[in-house]
């Protein structure tokens, strides 16, 4: 893959990380976050997190991004886990607050949300290449 290819198809990646953040922000307002399912909104830092991930991703032959993926995969656990907490806690006060869930929307933003993630999973896990020898 030539230069002018692979920075293309980095692009798209990128820019392709960059809107799943947008539509899984829009997402979290569709699945019910307005009905008492607030916990939902810390999955708004995707648009900054996902194309963090995919720039991991992208670049992950250099050696500085295995260390950005692991941060950035820190900070998606971290989230993760709070938003496991908080629905948790938001259900048990208000059980009803499942009947305004959009199953569409929510197994679309559950999808992008891991999606990402397993991504910058990937980038952080990668071995680097050997050069091939002349």
């Amino acid at each position: 893959m030539n230069a002018q290819t692979r920075a293309t198809a980095d692009l798209m990646v990128l820019m392709t990380a960059t809107l799943s953040g947008i539509a899984i922000v829009i997402l979290t307002m569709m699945i019910g976050s307005g009905h008492g399912w607030t916990v939902l909104r810390l999955s708004a830092t995707a648009i900054v997190l996902a194309p963090a991930g995919a720039l991991t991703w992208c670049y992950r032959d250099q050696p500085v991004m295995k260390t950005i993926a692991r941060a950035v995969l820190l900070a998606f656990l971290a989230i993760d886990l709070a938003i496991v907490i908080g629905t948790f806690r938001e259900l048990g006060h208000d059980a009803h607050a499942i009947d305004y869930l959009n199953p569409a929307a929510a197994t679309i933003w559950g999808t992008l949300w891991l999606f990402w993630q397993v991504m910058t999973l990937l980038a952080a896990w990668k071995r680097r290449s050997v050069p091939p020898e002349s």
